[in-house]
């Protein structure tokens, strides 16, 4: 009997040394790969920096020791194979994005949020196209408190993105097709701040939904606004009926981790990429995402109908012979 107590004895300190090793050998590895993350973190940063900085130039999109590449296509509308591109569709008002809408700064030195706030710039980005191109009064000029969404001269037809205006030097984009940052935290304070789960991105889209809803103040609701995982067929249908949509990436990737909002699709070297703005600098409103980094994604309608129409009249010549387009 006694030899028996003792073999469990022996026994159960085994499994307890197993485990305890098994802790210290997992801990050690954990704390190896978060210096491995950190330092290709600082190693993807500077690649950013230093792609900003340069005119373009194709890069490839392969598996490699840079798990953060991408494709930066510029600022102006291409054509079917252009740059190695196939099967290329934007969006009708894609200019909107190429021109570079007002938004907040996304990255985590602005201080909003630990891990930065791109998930909210997509939907402060996403409200503002719908609010300029499918119903202007999803967004109110001033808040019922006061605060200013819109900028005093929004929606100046002289500068309507149908004119391609190079976004250059204005940063973080024009107050006159896009919002303020006011709208910014208006969807930011709704889906909780700077707490840490604040970005998750359906908490976002619901904030943001609400966020129009307050703006409303009473009117019947007619957009609507839906948060999954990623589904290209939906993708590809929303784009292709001109809806603009918000892709996250898969938290579970081998890159860092964003949102974006996508105007367009293409193939490139054989991968089926969407064309994104980054919702950063104004360095990146064409950027390519391949869809293998994807995992989430937010639609947006609207439910309302308004005609724009541009009439073109007869040319008119200035003195001096300048010849300018007559348009009404």
């Amino acid at each position: 009997m006694f030899k028996s107590k003792e073999k469990r004895w022996i026994i159960c300190i085994c499994v307890v040394l197993f485990f305890l090793c098994s802790f210290i050998g997992t801990s050690s590895i954990l704390s190896v790969s978060a210096e491995e993350s950190v330092s290709k973190q600082t190693q993807v940063y500077e690649d950013e920096r230093l792609l900003e900085s340069i005119s373009f130039s194709p890069m490839p999109l392969s598996e490699s020791s840079n798990k953060s590449e991408y494709v930066n296509l510029g600022s102006s509308l291409l054509s079917e194979g252009e740059r190695g591109l196939s099967q290329l569709h934007y969006i009708e008002n894609a200019n909107y994005f190429l021109a570079n809408p007002k938004h907040r700064e996304n990255y985590d030195t602005s201080g909003d949020h630990p891990f930065g706030t791109c998930t909210t710039v997509a939907h402060q980005i996403l409200l503002g196209y719908h609010n300029y191109y499918s119903d202007r009064r999803l967004i109110p000029e001033i808040s019922s408190d006061g605060e200013r969404y819109l900028s005093e001269n929004y929606g100046d037809l002289n500068l309507d993105p149908l004119f391609v205006y190079n976004p250059v030097g204005t940063y973080l984009g024009r107050e006159n097709i896009g919002t303020s940052d006011a709208v910014f935290y208006g969807i930011f304070n709704k889906a909780g701040g700077s707490n840490l789960l604040s970005q998750v991105i359906w908490n976002v889209a619901d904030a943001a939904d609400m966020f129009l809803e307050e703006c409303a103040n009473g009117r019947s609701k007619n957009w609507t606004i839906v948060s999954s995982n990623y589904n290209k067929q939906k993708v590809v249908a929303e784009l292709d009926a001109g809806r603009p949509v918000i892709l996250g990436f898969n938290v579970f990737g081998g890159h860092t981790s964003h949102v974006v909002v996508a105007y367009g699709y293409a193939n490139y070297n054989g991968d089926f990429c969407y064309i994104t703005h980054y919702g950063s600098t104004s360095q990146k409103v064409q950027m390519l995402v391949p869809e293998s980094w994807l995992g989430y994604q937010v639609t947006m309608s609207v439910d309302h109908v308004h005609t724009y129409e541009l009439i073109l009249g007869e040319n008119y010549t200035a003195p001096g012979g300048i010849v300018y387009n007559a348009m009404e």
